[in-house]
């Protein structure tokens, strides 16, 4: 086993927290996650339900576009070193990563997956027809 440099971990850490916080743009985080290995022994962050919801709210928001929610769920799928709330956690990250499965990214689409995972809520995600 090779030890790692408790410096070079911090930074891993911190590459992947911009990663499942989606801080910066693709092309940056990929040029990021360039800088480190994905295969891992231990997990060094986790992903929640919560931290989708906000991810796919900035999506529906118009912040990131649906192609740029696929492409960062993309590079969270391959990681073994981001570890998961729960199973629903994961296997929506695999159905965002995955549209030609699941169904095409779109503001329906992500309002299903909303309240795929807030189960508590009944339909709390609707499509609102705003009258002009």
């Amino acid at each position: 086993m090779i030890k790692r440099n408790s410096e070079y971990i911090d930074d891993e850490i911190g590459i992947l927290l911009d990663l499942v916080h989606f801080k910066n743009n693709i092309d940056t985080l990929k040029n990021m996650l360039s800088q480190i290995g994905f295969d891992s022994e231990i997990e060094l962050v986790s992903m929640s339900r919560d931290n989708i919801v906000e991810i796919l709210q900035r999506s529906l928001d118009k912040k990131i576009s649906f192609l740029e929610l696929e492409e960062w769920a993309n590079l969270i799928e391959c990681r073994e070193d981001i570890g998961f709330e729960d199973e629903k956690t994961q296997e929506m990250i695999f159905k965002l990563a995955n549209p030609y499965l699941y169904g095409k990214l779109d503001e329906k689409q992500v309002l299903s997956y909303l309240n795929e995972l807030d189960e508590k809520c009944g339909d709390k995600y609707k499509i609102v027809d705003v009258l002009r």
